[in-house]
């Protein structure tokens, strides 16, 4: 693609030259500038889909499927499993927090246009037996697994000082644990799955934008989604081949209840989370049911607007530039004075 790109620059810098008559440095300027440029669309596209072959078409979703998801209880988990069971998919929505597994549950319930099946099921992503467990029953329930997704996460904000061991534990086994132990197990799952009916499935992670764009007083959490994010890509070469396709998806700050712990905790200097717009859930939903869950991509960044989401691929790249550093700054700046604000108003309120 890259190639591609330097051939159709180069064209135009020769249009350009041949219309304007320009010469010597001016046509060799204006190659190596729309060169660069070239080199620069290639390095921040984000459109990184699999071949054509091994995607599915839309139809494809039109059809009962058997979906299993971590988060289950609240927050984009708790959306998705009415989502998918409001468009007739059988889902399996597993969590820790069993009230509000119950919530989901009685939602469900009381959403008469309903089609799908729902179950739920206790899960600590971070243990290994629970897991097995989980999946087992699921299987068992749904008949078997076509899309596994981990959306389970958890955010406490704060310094690297004071990091504890049993906040490093947590965001570990949340944010990073749980996705590879669900992976590993579920991909398994659905290789033997495929063997014996064929087809393909689809595991589907979820890191952060921060897992590309670092920021200040979100270091464990950030440093788990990093790894989620380069798991992921080092699992969908492993299982290449097999019919077991994975995505690592990034998204903005979401208008959800770890949204709210940020915010609400002075002095953590998580004020980029919450230095600009907000994604809502459904803008999550928006993504996953028309972007990722049909094509497929390896990667894709769910953002609210063209500008942050090309802004965070170039912090990946540049992320020790003079530029982006005093860029952040200024966002780090604006969104600890909103939460200054924010907080402030609380008090004031009855």
């Amino acid at each position: 693609m890259g190639f591609v790109y330097l051939v159709y620059a180069n064209l135009i810098a020769f249009g350009l030259s041949v219309l304007f008559h320009w010469e010597g440095y001016g046509r060799i300027g204006i190659h190596v500038l729309l060169s660069y440029a070239a080199v620069l669309k290639w390095l921040l596209w984000d459109d990184m889909e699999i071949p054509g072959k091994h995607q599915v078409d839309k139809e494809y979703y039109k059809s009962p499927r058997r979906i299993f998801l971590t988060g289950g209880a609240s927050g984009v988990g708790r959306h998705m499993a009415l989502t998918f069971t409001a468009q007739g998919h059988n889902v399996y929505a597993a969590d820790i927090n069993e009230k509000g597994l119950k919530e989901t549950q009685n939602l469900y319930e009381n959403n008469k246009g309903t089609k799908g099946k729902l179950y739920t099921g206790v899960l600590d992503v971070g243990s290994y037996k629970m897991w097995e467990d989980n999946l087992a029953e699921a299987v068992n329930k749904l008949g078997g697994l076509d899309v596994l997704m981990n959306i389970a996460g958890v955010a406490v904000p704060g310094l690297t000082d004071g990091a504890t061991e049993k906040l490093i534990d947590l965001h570990l086994n949340v944010n990073l644990k749980g996705v590879m132990i669900g992976t590993s197990l579920g991909g398994n799952i659905m290789k033997k799955q495929i063997e014996n009916e064929g087809g393909s499935c689809h595991i589907v992670n979820f890191a952060s934008m921060g897992a590309i764009a670092p920021c200040k007083g979100m270091s464990l959490y950030l440093g788990a989604k990093y790894g989620c994010r380069g798991y992921t890509l080092c699992a969908a070469k492993d299982y290449w081949g097999t019919g077991v396709y994975l995505s690592v998806v990034m998204p903005e700050a979401i208008k959800t209840g770890m949204y709210e712990g940020q915010i609400n905790t002075p002095g953590s200097y998580a004020g980029l989370a919450f230095g600009g717009p907000l994604l809502e859930v459904t803008d999550v939903e928006w993504a996953l049911v028309n972007q990722v869950l049909p094509n497929r991509p390896r990667e894709y960044i769910i953002g609210t607007s063209w500008g942050r989401v090309k802004g965070a691929r170039m912090s990946d790249i540049f992320s020790s530039s003079w530029m982006l550093n005093t860029a952040e700054d200024y966002m780090l700046r604006k969104g600890l004075n909103y939460q200054k604000k924010y907080l402030g108003q609380l008090k004031k309120s009855p």
